[in-house]
């Protein structure tokens, strides 16, 4: 399983660190994707499907609302996937070979934005922090990239307070200053 895919402009260094791993995108069997936005499902292919094996996992929500006002690049990602395609749901075991993956539905940033727990021990949070110098102190600064700024603040909150309260949980981020998944340190 592949979380998120980056940006088109970037899918070469995501093949090249697949390819250190020994892993071909062909044998990708699951891309769940955290939202839409270009930086987290470029990746997914411009001319044909990046990932040809792979079966695309996503909110329900965010997938509507992306096939409805999303711009012509999104939707014809996200249709290059529309035979193979998953809706998870909040909470669910989505479980690979060495991980219960459970993806936490945090909408604000987008109507679908979805997180992921990896055996309690590991959280890709994608962009519930984008701003990370300035969110990481002031969970409640939005952004024109929010699309429901309110639920996004109260989303943000939530998810540093269990942060806060556990902090040995090691984060990880699309926007973080640092590339390697560590506790973080909430003020």
């Amino acid at each position: 399983m592949l979380i998120d895919t980056g940006l088109s402009s970037t899918i070469s260094k995501l093949k090249a660190e697949l390819k250190k791993r020994g892993v071909k995108p062909e044998q990708i069997t699951q891309v769940a994707v955290s939202h839409g936005h270009p930086d987290h499902i470029g990746g997914l292919g411009e001319a044909g499907a990046t990932f040809a094996n792979a079966t695309l996992l996503i909110n329900e929500a965010e997938y509507k609302y992306w096939m409805k006002r999303g711009d012509e690049k999104t939707k014809k990602r996200l249709n290059m996937y529309k035979n193979r395609l998953s809706f998870y749901m909040n909470g669910e075991n989505l479980v690979t070979k060495n991980s219960n993956i459970k993806p936490i539905f945090v909408p604000g940033h987008t109507p679908g934005m979805t997180i992921f727990n990896f055996n309690d021990e590991f959280y890709d949070i994608a962009d519930m922090i984008y701003a990370f110098d300035v969110q990481i102190g002031r969970p409640e600064i939005a952004h024109i990239y929010d699309i429901d700024k309110k639920s996004a603040m109260a989303e943000r909150k939530k998810i540093l307070e269990v942060f806060k309260k556990n902090p040995n949980i090691k984060v990880m981020g699309t926007h973080f200053p640092y590339s390697e998944p560590e506790p973080l340190k909430v003020p």
